[in-house]
Formats: structure tokens, sequence, C-alpha cells
């Protein structure tokens, strides 16, 4: 029987029925096939072999070298809210591999500006509303505009941004 230890709030067991589930997740979901698509012919590698982690962070989830890692708190919460970090550090990882790990931003770019992270977060919320809804992709954008403080004179138009991708994806429907 596995146990849980001081130092880690899950067993190596729910890591790995996670992890395999997430694997599972992404090799089969239309999103993340279209992410790796950036990578031509190596996406089906890259969906199998990005390497996602839980770890002790002091944020959500972030990607560095292409290394996934999600936060080890996201284990006790629903899979779909799991997969929706996912999907966003997934699109980091290819970006990561595509520019071989140079980002560059403008420096005057608040977090939910910077081209990257629209990007991540189009993606994200594409996910999102084909596995709940566009009202709670709304709600999720609102609560992410709070959470970074966000000028009202700003939210409007970034939240419109951040939607962009749901919004085409929801004319072709």
């Amino acid at each position: 029987m596995s146990k849980k230890n001081k130092d880690r709030p899950y067993t190596i067991r729910e890591a790995f029925k996670n992890l395999s589930r997430i694997r599972s997740e992404l090799l089969n979901d239309p999103i993340a096939k279209d992410i790796a698509s950036d990578l031509k012919e190596d996406a089906d590698k890259f969906l199998k072999c990005v390497s996602i982690s839980f770890d002790e962070l002091d944020v959500s989830a972030k990607t560095t070298n292409g290394n996934i890692a999600l936060n080890q708190k996201l284990i006790d919460k629903p899979f779909p809210v799991m997969m929706r970090y996912v999907i966003h550090e997934l699109t980091h990882a290819v970006q990561h591999i595509m520019h071989d790990g140079s980002m560059k931003s403008r420096k005057n770019d608040d977090y939910l500006e910077k081209d990257s992270e629209v990007e991540a977060f189009q993606r994200q919320l594409e996910w999102q509303v084909d596995n709940s809804s566009l009202k709670e992709a709304e709600k999720y954008v609102d609560d992410l505009l709070a959470y970074h403080d966000t000028p009202k004179r700003k939210q409007e138009d970034i939240k419109e941004e951040l939607l962009e991708r749901v919004a085409a994806t929801n004319k072709r429907r």
C-alpha cells in the first residue's frame, strides 16, 4: 500500500494514475494534437514524451526548458482543472522547442499581455470550452483578470483577446 509522506501530500500511485490519465488525454485530444502540430513530424513523439511532473511550486504550473511541472496541489482538483493547466503549459513547451528556449517579450508587457501567455491562455480556453462551457471559460477569464489586478480599462480588450480563438472556433461550428 502506497503512503503519503510528510514532504508530499499525495501518494506516488496517485501521481502515476494522474500522469497516465493526462498522457492518454494528450494523445487523443484534438487541441493537444493541434498544439503539437507546430512541431511537424515530431508532433506525435512530443505528445508521447513531453516531460510532465508534479512538484512543489509557488504557482499552479510552469514550464522550464520544455519540461512541464504541475503544482502537486492540483492532484486533488477535478481532472478538467488539471488538464486546463496541462494544455496551457503544453503550449509553452512547444514554444520553448520552437524558439530553443529563448522567448522574447517586451519588458513593459504585463503577464496577460505577453504574446506567449496570450497564446497559451487561448489554447487553454479553447480546451476548456470544448470540455465544459463558454460560460465557465468566461468566468475563468474574469477571475484571472481580477487575480492579476488588471486595470478596468484593459479588462474588456484582454478578455476579448484571450477568448478570440474560442470565438473563431464557435463560428466554424
